[in-house]
């Protein structure tokens, strides 16, 4: 019996001890639990949080990068209509509006080699102003119609006007007030003093070939009674051979700022005085000795200025290139020519005015381009 007590007793025990022991289970189960699901929520955080974190800085780099692209596409497409712009403007702006050629700009240009653009024969010139007619047509121009100062240019206007109302072969006589008034102003003299009595041809190589004022001066006097009212007849004349940017105030072409020309005009006032035989001859001569007198009983000697330039011998003839013509120098207007030659069987008038660099830049100018003309128009000897 105490055998069976006993192991009903264990039985009981044992039951008691089962259940004791599966509610230890039970809470340690629940414990375990607990932290398995606290711990698997806690990584489930981290790892959501790191998830957002990385998923934020990517979604933040995703951005800076399409702003850092859209930025540098707007600042290509930017640049390149920049660039677009600047070069179309720059490429109307040229071919709109060039600015005028400097001395620096002259000097790197390409010199033509044959001069079959007949502009090119004014390449590079000195002068301010230019023109070249051809048999009277007008071939090329620079500034041709640039407002210049004529100087002694006017002398050609001086001889036209006389030409029309005086005799060659009659004789005039010089005044001391017109000798004074040469000294007074500066003036270029022929020789002529005070008493000479003296013929109207004398005095047209006197104006024409050594530029003498006082011979301009008489033939004011002479004609009109005044330098005023003879520049009248200047300008009734200059209006007559259609000379529109040409206004004369004076005889001799001291300057003045009232009398003007142009370089297209000049050269229209040397062709109407080569259409003169007379004329033409004079500004053809480069010496010339007048009757004898009083005064002068070998007569009075003149030297052609223009051949003094060009040879500095003063017997040395026209012909070569330059046939013949007349220099006009002031401050104001520089050195001026306008000058003739034969090339190829035709005429070609030349104007240059407004040289003001050192030595005779006038002359130069017309040989240049005499030089040019004869280059491309008469024909070369061959070597044989």
């Amino acid at each position: 019996m105490p055998k069976s007590i006993s192991h009903s007793a264990r039985m009981r025990n044992g039951s008691v001890f089962m259940r004791k022991l599966s509610m230890a289970e039970a809470f340690c189960l629940t414990v375990l639990c607990l932290m398995v699901f606290c711990l698997t929520g806690l990584s489930g955080c981290i790892r959501s949080s790191r998830d957002d974190s990385a998923l934020s800085a990517v979604q933040e780099q995703s951005v800076q990068n399409n702003s850092a692209a859209k930025e540098q596409s707007s600042v290509e497409e930017s640049g390149e209509l920049q660039e677009s712009s600047e070069l179309q403007e720059s490429g109307e702006s040229q071919e709109a509006c060039r600015p005028e050629e400097s001395a620096a700009d002259a000097e790197n240009e390409i010199v033509p080699e044959h001069y079959e653009d007949e502009s090119d024969f004014l390449y590079g010139l000195e002068s301010e102003a230019a023109v070249l007619l051809r048999n009277g047509v007008p071939i090329s121009g620079k500034n041709s119609e640039k407002t210049m100062y004529p100087a002694s240019i006017t002398k050609l206007m001086t001889a036209l006007v006389a030409y029309d109302h005086l005799d060659l072969d009659e004789t005039i006589t010089m005044t001391g007030d017109i000798i004074n008034t040469t000294f007074e102003q500066d003036l270029t003299i022929a020789g002529f003093i005070d008493g000479d009595t003296v013929s109207v041809r004398d005095c047209f190589y006197g104006l024409l070939v050594p530029s003498g004022a006082e011979c301009a001066l008489l033939f004011a006097e002479q004609v009109a009674g005044s330098e005023e009212e003879f520049a009248v007849l200047m300008n009734e004349k200059a209006a007559e051979l259609g000379l529109t940017g040409t206004h004369f105030t004076n005889p001799h072409g001291a300057h003045d700022n009232r009398q003007v020309t142009t370089a297209l005009d000049a050269a229209r006032l040397l062709e109407a005085v080569l259409e003169n035989p007379f004329l033409r001859e004079v500004v053809c001569t480069p010496v010339y000795t007048t009757a004898p007198s009083e005064n002068y009983p070998e007569g009075l000697t003149f030297h052609h200025v223009l051949v003094y330039y060009l040879h500095g011998d003063d017997d040395w003839p026209f012909g070569d290139l330059i046939y013949g013509g007349k220099t006009g120098t002031t401050t104001p207007a520089g050195k001026c020519l306008v000058s003739f030659s034969e090339i190829g069987g035709r005429t070609y008038i030349l104007a240059t005015l407004g040289a003001y660099e050192e030595g005779s830049g006038q002359v130069r100018d017309a040989l240049t381009v005499y030089e040019r003309l004869k280059d491309r128009y008469e024909p070369k000897e061959e070597m044989m």
